[in-house]
């Protein structure tokens, strides 16, 4: 009896376990260097778009359907007086603009998600009388369905052909 698990234990060390290390372990630990690889890739990818986003003098921001903030980068929530990000998530657009300003933003980000086409044009704010070249466009989901709307607001007023011109 003694001899039978005797065998069995050296069968099991000598034959089974090296099997199962390059069936199974080995793989494994493979496929985990792997993740932790491409984890490691994507932060880096959002630490640069992060600081693209932060770092830009343009007001960079998301709503959804109903014209409601998503996101809003540094520039944008300064421009509005946010301090904190739960400031401004799940808040109205109309609730920071003139009714006027808030009937021309939500007709085109209607459009957006009806046609899935950006939309460029210029735009005075009542706020601060500033000139915007405004861009907004879709943000798709997984079923190339319009998810959201991204905008990009480009201070022009500095521009000098601008300068003491009411264009708009």
């Amino acid at each position: 009896m003694q001899m039978f698990a005797l065998l069995d234990a050296a069968f099991l060390t000598v034959i089974l376990f090296p099997i199962i290390y390059y069936l199974a372990y080995q793989p494994l630990t493979l496929y985990i260097e792997e993740l932790k690889r491409t984890e490691e890739t994507l932060q880096g990818s959002e630490a640069k778009y992060r600081s693209l986003v932060e770092t830009t003098d343009d007001s960079i921001y998301l709503v959804n359907r109903k014209c409601e903030y998503l996101f809003m980068n540094a520039k944008h929530q300064s421009r509005l007086s946010f301090i904190f990000d739960t400031e401004y998530v799940g808040r109205a657009y109309s609730e920071f603009h003139s009714p006027e300003e808030t009937k021309v933003f939500s007709d085109e980000v209607s459009k957006i998600f009806e046609t899935g086409e950006p939309v460029q044009h210029e735009h005075r704010s009542q706020r601060d009388g500033h000139y915007f070249l405004r861009t907004l466009s879709p943000i798709k989901g997984p079923n190339k369905e319009v998810v959201a709307v991204s905008v990009v607001s480009k201070d022009i007023s500095v521009l000098p052909h601008l300068k003491g011109r009411d264009i708009f």
